[in-house]
C-alpha cells in the first residue's frame, strides 16, 4: 500500500480498485512516496446502508452511522469521526472524493506550514520567468499552459500547486487532464482524436441539457461514456523538451478570465481585487462542497469541523495576499473558443509576456 508525500508535509494513502482508484493514483503517483503514517487513507470499494440519525435527501444527504455517512447521487462514501480515513463505494463521485481528500491534506499542510495556500492555478517558467495563471474553471487554464509548453517553456503545474506567502510555489505534479475541447485545440496530444465524434457529443450534450426525462438522461449516461472524450497525457512523454520544475520564485501573477471578445487583453490588477477573486474561485472550486459536508458533521456529532474550514480559508486567504503584495498583477482576458488556433496562440503568448 503505497503512501505517497506531498513535499514532506501532508501523506495520503490508497487501497482498492475501480475508477476512483485509478483516477487517484494518476494524479498522485509523481508523488514520492514515504513511511511515515499517513494523515488521510483512502478506502475503495465498501457498501454502506444508511442508518441512525439523517439529514438531507435519499440520494443526497448525510447520517451518522458508526462514522460520518455522505450520500452523493445514490453513492456512498465513509468518513472516520477522526477524518483520518475516508471509505469510498466504488461508483461514488471521484470529483467529490478528491475535493473531501484535499481539504484534509490542505488542513494538515496548513497546520504545518501557515504560510502555505493550494492554489487553483496552472505554472509555467518562460524565458527564465516564472508566470502563475490562477483562473476559474473552463477560463482557458490548460490550453494557455499548453500554449507555452508548445512554445517551449517548463512546467510547473496544470491545475492546482502550493504558493506560500513569499512568493515561492511548488508543483503539484498531476498528469494533463485534457478535455475535448483541448484536443481540439491541441490533436497531436492525442491522435485518436475524432472531431466529429466531439461535434456530435456537444449536440447530444446540448440537447439533453433542458430535459430531465428519462429519455434524456440515458442519453446523457450513454453520451458520456460512448461519445464523450477526454485523455490523460504525461507531460515528459507529450513534451520531451520540457523540465518539469518543483520549486520555483514566481516573477508575475497572470488571472485568467474568460472574454466574448475577438482578442485576448491585459490589464493590471490590484491585490485587493485578486484576493477576492481568488477566494471566490477556491469557494466555487472546493469550499463550497466541503462547507455543507462539514456543517452537515457538526450538526450529527457536535462537532467543529465548520471552525476548521473558516481557519483554513482565512490562512490561505492570508497567504495568497501576502504572495501577490510583492509580485505584479494582471488580468489576461482569454476568447471563450473551443478551438484555438494558431494565431490566438501566438497572440496569448505576446500578449502576457509583453
Amino acid at each position: 500500500m503505497p503512501t505517497f508525500s506531498l513535499h514532506d508535509e501532508a501523506a495520503l494513502s490508497l487501497t482498492g480498485p475501480g475508477p476512483i482508484a485509478d483516477q487517484l493514483r494518476r494524479i498522485y503517483e509523481r508523488f514520492p512516496t514515504t513511511t511515515r503514517s499517513p494523515d488521510l487513507h483512502i478506502e475503495v470499494g465498501a457498501v454502506f446502508e444508511p442508518q441512525g440519525p439523517v439529514l438531507g435527501s435519499p440520494k443526497n444527504g448525510y447520517a451518522r452511522d458508526r462514522g460520518f455517512l455522505i450520500t452523493y447521487g445514490d453513492r456512498r462514501a465513509k468518513l472516520d469521526e477522526d477524518w483520518r480515513t475516508l471509505r469510498t463505494e466504488p461508483e461514488f463521485s471521484a470529483a467529490l472524493t478528491i475535493t473531501l481528500a484535499e481539504g484534509e491534506l490542505r488542513k494538515k499542510l496548513a497546520a504545518r506550514d501557515p504560510a502555505t495556500a493550494m492554489v487553483h492555478a496552472s505554472a509555467v517558467e518562460y524565458e527564465g520567468e516564472t508566470i502563475l495563471f490562477p483562473a476559474w474553471k473552463g477560463s482557458g487554464k490548460t490550453n494557455t499552459l499548453l500554449t507555452f509548453l508548445e512554445a517551449g517553456a517548463n512546467h510547473i503545474a496544470d491545475d492546482r500547486l502550493w504558493l506560500d506567502s513569499r512568493g515561492a510555489v511548488r508543483s503539484y505534479p498531476t498528469p494533463l487532464h485534457l478535455h475535448r475541447y483541448n484536443l481540439r485545440s491541441f490533436p497531436d496530444l492525442d491522435p485518436g482524436f475524432s472531431t466529429r465524434r466531439a461535434r456530435l457529443s456537444e449536440r447530444i450534450a446540448e440537447g439533453t441539457r433542458r430535459s430531465n426525462s428519462r429519455l434524456a438522461r440515458t442519453a446523457s449516461v450513454l453520451n458520456d461514456a460512448l461519445l464523450t472524450q477526454s485523455a490523460w497525457a504525461q507531460v515528459g512523454e507529450s513534451f520531451p523538451e520540457t523540465t518539469q520544475r518543483h520549486e520555483a520564485e514566481i516573477d508575475r501573477i497572470v488571472l485568467l478570465q474568460a472574454t466574448t471578445a475577438d482578442e485576448p487583453s491585459r490589464e493590471r490588477l490590484s491585490v485587493e481585487s485578486f484576493s477576492t477573486a481568488m477566494a471566490a474561485v477556491h469557494e466555487d472550486e472546493w469550499n463550497r462542497d466541503l462547507d455543507g459536508i462539514h456543517r452537515a458533521f457538526d450538526t450529527l456529532f457536535d462537532g467543529e469541523k465548520t471552525d476548521e474550514l473558516d481557519a483554513l480559508r482565512e490562512r490561505e486567504r492570508h497567504s495568497i495576499s501576502q504572495a501577490a503584495r510583492d509580485t505584479p498583477l494582471y488580468r489576461l482576458s482569454v476568447p471563450r473558443r473551443d478551438h484555438w488556433d494558431e494565431t490566438l496562440k501566438r497572440t496569448v503568448l505576446d500578449v502576457t509576456v509583453r
